[in-house]
């Protein structure tokens, strides 16, 4: 077993996306959208490296790759607080191999606290999966689960848990939260759909929300807006068939948004409530109804059998009032820390 450090810019590419594609390759669609998705992101061209850096270690076996991670500092989070990312592994060995190789880089960085597996920042897909036995869905953080010993046997605890639950379409109730729609009609908010052509051009809108909404994690920073435009809206814009809701209150500011796609690894079959943000200001007031009121209208014509509500906060209350109806756990997943 050979561990071989590498620079940004200079990744090797093809084989850490073999390793990808060998891992996963019992959901090839998968293993295709996450190599790509992971290659975009180590791209010397990510705005990231603006704020961050990373270093690689690849580990190999017999000359094939073995493992992967990425030793990743970013001058927005607390002093001394760094991350292992774009982890994946074949075996405990070479796990084992490369986390102690990133852990002891970031130490000689002046790293005391590491968390993983984080890709760069929480924007990005973070943490391992743990629980459900159902396929993965796209864009979800989807891993083998003995990734969590391989963690947990380099000295790591748990620091962050999340979820993402399911519901057949039949049962949605939010048909019933049109109350919530019509009542903030009266009071002057505005609803539309952006058509993903249209969602690059409206990027400082979503921006204004999106750094409104989130927060309340250890990992969280305010993403530039040059890393928005490169990761999450564009990205956003080329999926297929993504819906996407838009709000603005009665002096036409960013309100709130939804966004939902067909998850292309069930061929259409579920549909994917990806990502909901609401503007401090607009929180209590059934902003969340109404969007997944209007999403639920958009679905009732179309061909999808499930809803799978992806990667929520463990516990969070409002997510529950929101999916109402015990939604079945599709799958669970969990982030590391380790204190050195």
């Amino acid at each position: 077993m050979e561990v071989i450090q590498y620079k940004t810019g200079k990744a090797p590419l093809e084989a850490y996306s073999s390793l990808i594609k060998s891992i996963y390759g019992a959901s090839p669609c998968y293993a295709a959208s996450l190599a790509e998705e992971a290659l975009y992101q180590l791209a010397p061209e990510n705005p990231f490296l603006s704020f961050g850096a990373r270093e690689g270690f690849l580990a190999t076996d017999g000359g094939a790759p073995a493992a992967h991670a990425c030793a990743i500092t970013d001058s927005r989070l607390p002093a001394g607080t760094g991350l292992i990312g774009y982890f994946d592994a074949l075996g405990a060995e070479a796990a084992k191999g490369v986390i102690a190789a990133a852990c002891a880089n970031l130490a000689a960085r002046g790293v005391n606290k590491i968390y993983g597996p984080v890709n760069d920042t929480t924007w990005q897909r973070y943490g391992v999966s743990i629980a459900g036995e159902a396929p993965p869905f796209s864009g979800e953080p989807f891993t083998p689960r003995e990734y969590a010993d391989y963690f947990e046997n380099a000295g790591f605890s748990i620091s962050d848990r999340r979820l993402s639950t399911s519901m057949a379409v039949g049962e949605l109730p939010f048909e019933g939260y049109g109350n919530c729609y019509e009542t903030l009609l009266k009071k002057g908010f505005t609803f539309a759909e952006v058509e993903p052509a249209a969602l690059a051009p409206r990027a400082k809108e979503i921006y204004s929300i999106v750094n409104s909404a989130f927060g309340g994690t250890p990992l969280f920073v305010r993403s530039g807006f040059g890393e928005f435009l490169y990761s999450a809206s564009a990205r956003a814009g080329r999926a297929a068939g993504v819906i996407f809701l838009l709000a603005h209150d009665g002096q036409n500011k960013p309100a709130a948004f939804l966004m939902g796609m067909p998850d292309s690894c069930s061929g259409g079959e579920n549909f994917i409530f990806k990502t909901i943000g609401v503007t401090a200001e607009c929180r209590r007031m059934g902003m969340g109804r109404a969007l997944f009121h209007l999403m639920h209208l958009r679905l009732r014509d179309g061909g999808a059998k499930k809803c799978i509500f992806s990667t929520m906060r463990d516990g969070n209350p409002g997510i529950q009032a929101l999916t109402a109806c015990a939604p079945v756990l599709h799958r669970g997943y969990l982030t590391f820390m380790k204190e050195i």
